[in-house]
C-alpha cells in the first residue's frame, strides 16, 4: 500500500486535474477501511484522494465515530482490530480535512429539520450545505432530506474517477506533444550554435525528400497503401477521441447527482467552496479578489473567524484541519 502512496501523489498529478470536494460520514468511510483491509488495494475513494483528484472533507464528529465503531465491525468480519486501525491512521487520515462546522450559521431551514429528525446528522448536513455537494453517506435521514447519496454512493465516485482519468489523458497528451516540440526547438538551437543557421535550413529542406518519399512513389500500389494507412490512422484517432468525450460526457451525467442546487451563496458558502479545490491556504487578500468586490476584507476575515470551520494559516486560509496539521 505505501508503495503505491508514494507512486503517485498528489504532488505529482494534481496540477493536472480538477479538484472536486467530497463530503463523507462515518458509515462510508467505516465500509471503506474494511474493505481496504479486506482486499489490500487501495479504493477508488483513496485513489482519487491520494492523486488529488478530490479533497475529502468531513465533520468533526465523523472522526470520533470511526474510532467508536471501527474496531468492533472489524472484528465481527475477522479482519483484526489492529490492522483496521493501522490502515485508517496510516491510510485515511492523512487524506481527510476535518472541520468544525459548530460555529457555521444555520441560515438554510433545512438544517433546523435534520436536527428534529436526528442531531447527530446536522454536522454533516452544514458541511455539505457549505460545499455544495451531496455527503457520501448511507444515513436515511440524509437521503431523505436530499442532502446525501444513499446506498448508491460508489457510482457517483466512479463516474469521478472516469472524468479524472480523461483530464488527465487529455492533460498528458498535450504535455507530451509540448515535450516534443520543445525538444525539437532544442536541438535546432544547440545545431544553429555550432554550425549556423544554414545548417538548419540544409536540414530542414534535406529532409524534405523523405518526407515525402512516401507521397512521390512511383508506384500505383504504394500511394494507394499510403492512403490506406493515413485513412486507419485518421479513423482509429478520431474513434479513440470519439470514445473519450463520450465516456467523459455519461460519467458527468452520473456524478452531477452529487451537487446540491446553487441558489444563492452566503459568504461562508463562497469562501469554502473556494478552499475546499486548493490544497494550500489561500490570503485573506486573494481570496478577497476571487470572491468579489462588494466584500470587504474585515467582514471576510470576521466570518471566517467566527464560523470555527476555517483555519488561519501563517501562509493563509484553509479549510478544516488535517491529521498533521
Amino acid at each position: 500500500m505505501q508503495l503505491w502512496r508514494d507512486r503517485w501523489t498528489t504532488a505529482n498529478v494534481q496540477p493536472w486535474l480538477r479538484t472536486r470536494p467530497m463530503v463523507v460520514d462515518t458509515n462510508v468511510l467505516l465500509q471503506d477501511v474494511l474493505r481496504t483491509v479486506r482486499t489490500g488495494r487501495p479504493t477508488c475513494l483513496q485513489q482519487l484522494a491520494t492523486l488529488g483528484a478530490i479533497r475529502v472533507f468531513a465533520a468533526d464528529h465523523v472522526h470520533e465515530e470511526v474510532l467508536e465503531h471501527l474496531p468492533r465491525r472489524a472484528d465481527q468480519l475477522g479482519l483484526g482490530t489492529g490492522a483496521a486501525l493501522d490502515v485508517w491512521r496510516g491510510d485515511y487520515l492523512p487524506t481527510i480535512s476535518w472541520v468544525n462546522v459548530g460555529g457555521v450559521p444555520a441560515t438554510n431551514e433545512l438544517l433546523a429539520q435534520i436536527a428534529a429528525r436526528d442531531a447527530d446528522d446536522v454536522g454533516t448536513a452544514t458541511l455539505a450545505l457549505l460545499l455544495g455537494t451531496k455527503a457520501l453517506s448511507e444515513d436515511n435521514d440524509l437521503v431523505a432530506f436530499e442532502v446525501a447519496t444513499g446506498l448508491a454512493w460508489l457510482g457517483p465516485l466512479l463516474a469521478v474517477r472516469t472524468q479524472s482519468s480523461n483530464e488527465m489523458l487529455g492533460m498528458l497528451s498535450v504535455e507530451l506533444a509540448l515535450a516534443g516540440i520543445e525538444g525539437l526547438a532544442y536541438a535546432l538551437k544547440q545545431i544553429d550554435r555550432r554550425f549556423g543557421v544554414a545548417l538548419v535550413l540544409l536540414l530542414a529542406l534535406g529532409s524534405i525528400p523523405f518526407a515525402l518519399r512516401p507521397t512521390l512513389a512511383h508506384k500505383v500500389d504504394d500511394r494507394l497503401q499510403l492512403g490506406r494507412k493515413v485513412t486507419d490512422i485518421t479513423t482509429g484517432i478520431w474513434a479513440f477521441v470519439e470514445s473519450r468525450v463520450d465516456e467523459y460526457s455519461s460519467a458527468s451525467a452520473i456524478a452531477e447527482v452529487l451537487h446540491l442546487p446553487r441558489g444563492e451563496l452566503t459568504l461562508l458558502q463562497m469562501a469554502g467552496r473556494r478552499l475546499a479545490t486548493s490544497f494550500e491556504p489561500i490570503g485573506a487578500a486573494a481570496l478577497l479578489d476571487e470572491l468579489g468586490p462588494s466584500i470587504e476584507l474585515p467582514s471576510l476575515e470576521s466570518a471566517l473567524t467566527l464560523s470555527g470551520a476555517f483555519v488561519k494559516t501563517p501562509q493563509g486560509w484553509q479549510l478544516g484541519r488535517t491529521a498533521q496539521s
